[in-house]
């Protein structure tokens, strides 16, 4: 009689048993490569927000305290509007009891809708150091999910200036909105250049600014050579400024010394930024595609800078 050969195995359940805990593990280093992934784009995001921040604020201080506190007061003497209308004595009057903070930072705001929600933010703006100015336009502008009349319209900060007796406009028609420039600028024209041209207010609204900021009236209106874009959007940066505030400047009596406080917000331009309703931070992930938010990322950056004489 002969007898039949076993063979040992898995029963099915025994099969089951194990394809579900490979499974399982499977599914558990995803997520692990995932999340790490994700923490590894977000720190590096950072990383660099962090490191472009630094070199802007080492750049704007060495502009400040290369500049003259003397100079700031004597702008309300020596400056005129775009219309080429000096300050009036009551004007100039004003101008220095505020010592000169119209002559340091002038900005506009603009309602925006980010991923739907109506916010109140700066789109653009300057800010004149006294020897360097810097004008800016908004990250909202090229951020995914926003929306606003301005940049429907690419009514963006531009430059009108006078070029071997051609008046000329930077960006050019049909180019991108530039995001920082820093322009030799010690008469710190450019903060008055962008007021309407009426002449007749010195205490500027954030609205009453234009998004020209027109030279070509003034006599300073040869454009200097030395214009360098410090975000340049045609580079594969992704980095713009999202606001930049400057404090009243603190002046001493006889002039000789000024104190300037200053704050800005760099970001990305990807995903949902939300610097009002986030506290300065990217939108939360349900709020938009989570392989952006992984890519978002946004820091605030403040000095501080004491100018002495000249």
């Amino acid at each position: 009689m002969s007898k039949k050969a076993y063979r040992d195995g898995f029963t099915l359940i025994e099969l089951t048993l194990a394809m579900l805990f490979i499974g399982l593990l499977s599914i558990s280093i995803v997520l692990i490569i995932s999340n790490t992934v994700s923490a590894f784009q977000r720190g590096m995001k950072l990383s660099r927000v962090n490191a472009v921040g630094t070199d802007i604020v080492d750049d704007m201080r060495a502009s400040i305290q290369s500049s003259s506190a003397r100079g700031l007061l004597n702008s309300c003497y020596s400056n005129v509007f775009a219309s080429g209308v000096p300050l009036g004595p009551e004007q100039r009057d004003k101008c220095v009891k505020d010592n000169a903070k119209n002559y340091v930072a002038v900005s506009k705001v603009a309602k925006v809708k980010v991923n739907g929600v109506e916010q109140e933010v700066p789109i653009l703006g300057a800010f004149c150091t006294g020897s360097y100015t810097y004008i800016w336009n908004s990250g909202y502008f090229e951020a995914e999910n926003v929306t606003f009349p301005e940049r429907t319209n690419k009514d963006w900060a531009k430059i009108r200036y006078m070029d071997a007796g051609d008046i000329k406009e930077y960006p050019a028609a049909g180019a991108r909105p530039f995001r920082l420039l820093r322009i030799q600028d010690e008469a710190r024209i450019f903060c008055l250049a962008a007021v309407d041209n009426t002449g007749n207010s010195y205490d500027l609204p954030n609205n009453g600014i234009s998004n020209v900021f027109d030279i070509s009236t003034i006599s300073y209106g040869q454009l200097r050579d030395d214009l360098v874009d410090l975000l340049p959007p045609d580079s594969g940066n992704d980095l713009a400024v999202y606001d930049i505030s400057v404090a009243r400047p603190a002046v001493s009596e006889n002039g000789d010394n000024a104190f300037y406080s200053v704050s800005f917000i760099l970001g990305t331009v990807t995903g949902g930024v939300n610097i009002v309703a986030n506290g300065n931070s990217c939108a939360a992930p349900n709020d938009l595609m989570p392989g952006n938010y992984n890519y978002c990322a946004i820091n605030k950056f403040n000095f501080a800078v004491q100018v002495n004489g000249g």
